[in-house]
């Protein structure tokens, strides 16, 4: 069959070289697996199996993959064809599709690949889950020694520490919750500044821990409200971002918070720090 160059260029050429990414693996995967139904069930003869699965043996996926297209064959499906052919004979590779459609196959090729993406995504989560426990395991003890004192103080209150964080990073949200919600504190959690101005005067909060790359008002504008309103004041700010910034932007936060961090182990040192010097205020 001769098909149209154009054909040949911007539609056969570019799916036969995105099967091959894509669906090579689960095509083989697919004959193997219905070569051992059609022997097991004695469709065909153990002689013919073993003539069938010697030539599947024989197809090299990598130099199918380094095969350009060559017009002979519409698709990946027909390519491999011609390869069974050549290595067992026309007939007895025609006795593989015994039982079975070519919309049966891709089906199938399909669900195998996306089967790949599925797990794939499973195993990432996995991974994301463990580095953040990994992360939040190693600063563990140095974060919660000193809410630890701080809690002491505020027991006598009968009311429980309070850390607001406004950041849009779900990282950095879930590595304060991680650590501090287990052991009683409140963690408060707003992923925008404008959130964080409305939790910051709707109830008492001992601590905001604020982050400047925000997707709304950046963090020099939530400091500057905060600060300019009387309900919000005095609560003690800690800047901590990944944010590097000129000397006029430190210029803005002047005066407006205890300190800004790096995050990492130097934000949570000076945090940690921070609230020790908080507990002995509280305290005398």
């Amino acid at each position: 069959m001769t098909f149209d160059p154009q054909y040949i260029d911007h539609v056969l050429s570019e799916n036969f070289e995105d099967a091959k990414a894509l669906f090579l693996s689960p095509l083989m995967a697919v004959h193997y697996a219905h070569l051992v139904m059609l022997a097991d069930r004695g469709i065909v003869s153990a002689a013919d199996a073993r003539t069938l699965r010697d030539a599947l043996d024989s197809i090299s996926v990598s130099d199918v993959r380094a095969t350009p297209y060559d017009e002979r064959c519409e698709d990946l499906f027909f390519y491999v064809e011609r390869l069974l052919v050549q290595a067992c004979g026309e007939e007895t590779a025609g006795r593989l599709h015994t039982a079975r459609s070519r919309n049966d196959i891709d089906m199938t090729m399909y669900r195998l690949r996306q089967r790949e993406f599925i797990l794939a995504l499973v195993d990432a989560s996995l991974d994301l889950r463990e580095g953040l426990i990994g992360l939040a395991e190693r600063h563990r003890e140095t974060l919660l020694a000193a809410l630890g004192r701080l809690s002491l103080t505020t027991k006598v209150r009968q009311r429980t520490v309070t850390v607001l964080a406004i950041d849009d990073d779900p990282a950095a949200l879930a590595l304060y919750r991680g650590a501090l919600a287990p052991e009683g504190f409140v963690v408060r959690e707003a992923a925008s500044g404008e959130d964080g101005l409305v939790q910051a005067r709707s109830e008492p909060v001992d601590l905001i821990v604020l982050d400047l790359l925000l997707p709304d008002l950046d963090g020099f504008e939530v400091a500057a409200r905060l600060k300019t309103d009387p309900s919000t004041a005095d609560i003690p700010i800690l800047v901590i971002t990944g944010h590097e910034f000129s000397d006029g932007q430190k210029e803005r936060l002047n005066g407006q918070v205890l300190a800004v961090l790096t995050k990492g182990d130097e934000a949570l040192r000076g945090l940690s720090a921070w609230l020790g010097r908080l507990s002995r205020q509280r305290v005398t």
